[in-house]
């Protein structure tokens, strides 16, 4: 975990420095303050790091990227518009606040509800993630906005070089500059272009491979069918090395075998299992003792555990957990040891727990972001996490990608990461909406408000976007290769939702404003404004006049 974490660290460093300078050292410092703090309290608690936490680390991650991000660039557009770089720091980070809460809040929610409702193999991902969020804001945004604040109040300030800014493109007293601003990619790219029918196309093509999917899964007709059955696997991970290396002394075993060996007789003579394939890792690091490593056992067993199989299972359990006297071995009380069916290429029971895990991750999504912002954006960012989870888990059934409960938490690290890129969006939209001078009252107002919410995040969200890919093709080579399904489903999952996002959620969003907008209750809203302006300019033309003169028989007649 700790090569995986500098290697993540170092190549986002590499960006934020060539694009920000001196601008982003305390945020690079904040990252790695923080995966240092989540390691230690991981030791702390005595929690046992699996191949998952690598995924959470990536999401943690992306989590700080995309809030520092979100805050140099609010720094640099402030800064263009001729303010001093400290007061431009403090409106880039009052801009970002925004954007660090929701991810906060959102990350923490998912942690702790992952955590109480998913299996054991999974809690240590949800922790991570619960965790990390926590600290991000503490060490990651707070930290480098103090930092900051030491930088641009000290003589480096002068030099707007060294934080990443071109002093050709600053506003001078009369709003000029020496040279026009070139367009960022974002800017230059128009999603909203033929947007009806990039819109049908997406869902067309969701429905399709859905529909296919299921077609490709249960029908024994199909090219995809595989006639391979179903079978078993037990993991044991431990920090114990010795798991199995003492067994010569309770179990009439040859002492030449070795610990994969021991292991494998151990599942056919005690758990009296049949084992089919098994392998061993060994070289995983353990970041709890420097000298000490974890051990990984796997085996794949010719048949699905039975109801049998699974009451002799306790007794490998109890043998790692508690231990055994005989053998004179301590138990590993914090080990992991599971059981589960794979399905070759199949959708079946091991993606059952996946998919709900995934239903909990969009529902709580949705909740959060209507809550938070309109009920259209909300919509559109759940429908396309839907969607594309769903491509996601037909493509890496297409493709017969081994299908196991690690398989199944890749997809939904997968889409979390993609729901993180929606937030700076969605905080832009709010942004804009609240900046803008005149009332919004139109269609067409809110479409040209999402569309400049829209360009001004999209650069954040291709960084963001190409930076975790890049951090998974990085983990992919290093990893074992019994480990490496897991990395290219959490990569495919992140390429479709990512992909959708882009194309799909500013037209779904646009599509939900125009038509869901109860046209009935607009109407009778102008109408109540109408009439409050009529009464306001009526009291304003009487305000003042003078009283009729009354006319007094005899007197004035």
């Amino acid at each position: 975990m700790i090569v995986s974490s500098i290697c993540a660290i170092l190549v986002i460093s590499i960006y934020l420095v060539i694009v920000y300078r001196m601008l982003a050292l305390s945020g690079i410092i904040g990252m790695g303050l923080t995966t240092l703090l989540d390691i230690l309290i991981f030791n702390l608690f005595n929690i046992q790091v699996g191949p998952t936490v690598i995924l959470s680390l990536i999401i943690s991650l992306a989590s700080s990227v995309i809030i520092l991000l979100n805050y140099y660039k609010r720094t640099q557009e402030d800064a263009y518009k001729g303010r001093a770089l400290g007061k431009a720091s403090n409106e880039g980070f009052r801009k970002t606040v925004s954007t660090a809460i929701d991810s906060t809040v959102i990350l923490v929610a998912l942690g702790i509800v992952l955590a109480v409702v998913s299996r054991e193999s999974v809690k240590s991902f949800a922790l991570f993630i619960f965790i990390s969020a926590a600290l991000n804001i503490l060490f990651v945004f707070l930290m480098s906005k103090g930092l900051n604040n030491f930088l641009l109040n000290s003589s480096l300030n002068d030099n707007v070089k060294l934080f990443g800014l071109n002093e050709n493109y600053v506003e001078d007293l009369d709003g000029k500059t020496k040279e026009v601003m070139p367009k960022t990619l974002g800017e230059k790219i128009d999603v909203t272009k033929h947007s009806n029918k990039t819109l049908i196309a997406t869902i067309v093509s969701g429905v399709i491979a859905i529909a296919s999917l299921l077609v490709f899964t249960f029908t024994s007709t199909t090219f995809n069918y595989t006639s391979a059955d179903s079978y078993g696997r037990i993991e044991v991970r431990s920090t114990n090395t010795q798991l199995f290396e003492n067994l010569d002394k309770v179990l009439d075993v040859d002492k030449d075998l070795s610990a994969q060996e021991k292991f494998v007789y151990y599942l056919e003579n005690e758990v009296k299992v049949k084992v089919k394939n098994a392998w061993t890792i060994t070289d995983q690091k353990n970041p709890l003792e420097d000298d000490k490593y974890y051990i990984y056992f796997y085996a794949d067993l010719e048949n699905v555990l039975s109801d049998e199989d699974m009451a002799n299972f306790e007794k490998l359990e109890n043998y790692v957990k508690v231990g055994d006297n005989n053998a004179s071995f301590v138990g590993d009380e914090n080990a992991q040891v599971t059981a589960y069916t794979v399905n070759p290429g199949v959708v079946r029971s091991d993606f059952a727990n996946t998919l709900i895990l995934v239903a909990i991750t969009v529902g709580i999504t949705l909740v959060y972001f209507i809550v938070r912002y309109r009920y259209s954006i909300a919509l559109a960012n759940t429908a396309s996490l839907i969607l594309g989870s769903g491509i996601s888990i037909g493509l890496i059934s297409l493709i017969r990608l081994e299908v196991s409960n690690q398989v199944g938490i890749a997809v939904l690290a997968g889409a979390i990461m993609t729901m993180l890129l929606f937030i700076p969006i969605n905080n832009r939209l709010a942004q804009v909406k609240n900046e803008s001078k005149t009332k919004i009252t139109t269609f067409a107002q809110r479409e040209e408000i999402a569309k400049t919410a829209y360009k001004d995040s999209l650069n954040q969200y291709f960084v963001v976007f190409l930076g975790e890919i890049i951090i998974l093709l990085c983990l992919i080579p290093v990893v074992s290769l019994k480990l490496a399904p897991m990395y290219i489903a959490c990569l495919i999952s992140l390429i479709i939702n990512a992909l959708l996002g882009l194309f799909m959620v500013l037209p779904l969003h646009l599509f939900f404003e125009k038509h869901l907008t109860s046209r009935k209750s607009l109407e009778d809203k102008q109408k109540i404004a109408k009439a409050k302006r009529e009464k306001i300019a009526k009291t304003n033309r009487n305000k003042g006049a003078e009283p009729e003169e009354i006319i007094i028989p005899g007197i004035n007649d």
